[in-house]
C-alpha cells in the first residue's frame, strides 16, 4: 500500500526541527571535542598546556627548547611513555587559565602546579597528585610582633594577605579565614616585597617557591620571617577534560608505576631536595 503524503504543515514542522537541530549542533563548544586517549594515540601528538613564564624548580626551558625542571621532565617522560610527540602550548598564564584551556579542548592536559581545588574540579577531572607542597607563610616581623608572635592573635586583626595569581593556597585560606582580604601579585617577588613595605601582613605560597626566593634574598630575614605549616599542604595534579576519562585512568597509572620504579624519588632529588625552607616552624 503506497504511503501517503504528509501534510504540507506537517512537512514544514519537519523541517523547522531540523534546522532547529543543525542549529544547536553548530553551537556546540569546541570543549565537546576533546580528546581522549585513543584520538590521542591515533594522531600521535599529545597537546600539552604549560605556564606561559618559567617557574624554578618546576618548569625550566634551557637554550635548545628542551623542558626541565621537576613538571618538565615529568611531561617528556610521559610522552615517552605513550609514546607520542609533544605539542606544547604556553599562551596559559596561570594555573586558572590552563584548566580553561583544558576545558576549551585546546589542550588535552595542562601541568602547572595545578592544585587539584574543589572549584577546579568541577570543570575538570584531575589526575591523581604526582607531587604535594606544604604552606608556607612568610610574615612581616614588626607585624608579627604586634600580634605578641602568635599567629592566631595576627589573624583575629583585619588581615591583608599576599597571595600569587591563581594561588594553590587561595581556596583554603579562605576558609580558614573567610574574613581575610586577599591581594593577587604577579609572582612571589612582587608579593613580599608588599609585606616587607608593611603593606600587607603575610604572603602565602608553597614552601618550594619561599626556600627559593630566600636563597636570593638572605638579608630580607632582618624584616621577614617564614613559618611552614606541617599538616597544610597541596596537591599538585594534571587536569585534563571531563570527557577524558580514559587518559586520566592511564595518567594515574602513569604516576602509580613513577612511585614505585623510583621517577618521582629522581625527580625530588634533583629539583627538590636542596629546596628547604628558611625556618621549618610549627
Amino acid at each position: 500500500m503506497a504511503s501517503r503524503p504528509l501534510p504540507l504543515f506537517q512537512t514544514a514542522f519537519r523541517w523547522v526541527a531540523l534546522l532547529l537541530i543543525a542549529g544547536l549542533v553548530m553551537v556546540v563548544p569546541a570543549s565537546r571535542a576533546a580528546a581522549d586517549l585513543d584520538e590521542i594515540l591515533q594522531r600521535q601528538v599529545l597537546r600539552v598546556g604549560l605556564p606561559s613564564t618559567e617557574s624554578q624548580p618546576f618548569l625550566t626551558t634551557d637554550s635548545a627548547g628542551v623542558l626541565g625542571g621537576y613538571e618538565g621532565e615529568l611531561v617528556r617522560a610521559l610522552a615517552a611513555r605513550l609514546p607520542v610527540r609533544l605539542e606544547i602550548d604556553r599562551s596559559a598564564a596561570d594555573a586558572d587559565a590552563l584548566v580553561a584551556a583544558v576545558r576549551a579542548g585546546t589542550v588535552d592536559v595542562a601541568f602547572g602546579q595545578i592544585a587539584d581545588t574543589l572549584e577546579r574540579a568541577r570543570g575538570v577531572r584531575f589526575s591523581r597528585p604526582y607531587l604535594h607542597v606544604r604552606e608556607a607563610r612568610v610574615f612581616d616581623r614588626m607585624a608579627l610582633a604586634r600580634a605578641g608572635g602568635e599567629v592566631p592573635h595576627l589573624a583575629r586583626q583585619p588581615l591583608r594577605v599576599a597571595v600569587t595569581a591563581g594561588s594553590a593556597f587561595t581556596e583554603s585560606f579562605r576558609v580558614a579565614y573567610p574574613s581575610a582580604e586577599l591581594v593577587a601579585f604577579p609572582g612571589t617577588t612582587e608579593a613580599l616585597a608588599e609585606v616587607a613595605a608593611g603593606r600587607v601582613a603575610v604572603f602565602v605560597a608553597d614552601e618550594v617557591s619561599v626556600a627559593r626566593w630566600w636563597q636570593t634574598h638572605p638579608a630580607s630575614a632582618i624584616r621577614l620571617e617564614t613559618r611552614v605549616h606541617r599538616e597544610r599542604d597541596v596537591s599538585y595534579a594534571a587536569a585534563v577534560h571531563w570527557r577524558a576519562e580514559r587518559l586520566q585512568a592511564w595518567l594515574d597509572l602513569f604516576f602509580d608505576k613513577c612511585e614505585r620504579d623510583g621517577t618521582f624519588a629522581g625527580l625530588r632529588e634533583r629539583h627538590l631536595e636542596t629546596e628547604s625552607p628558611k625556618e621549618e616552624v610549627r
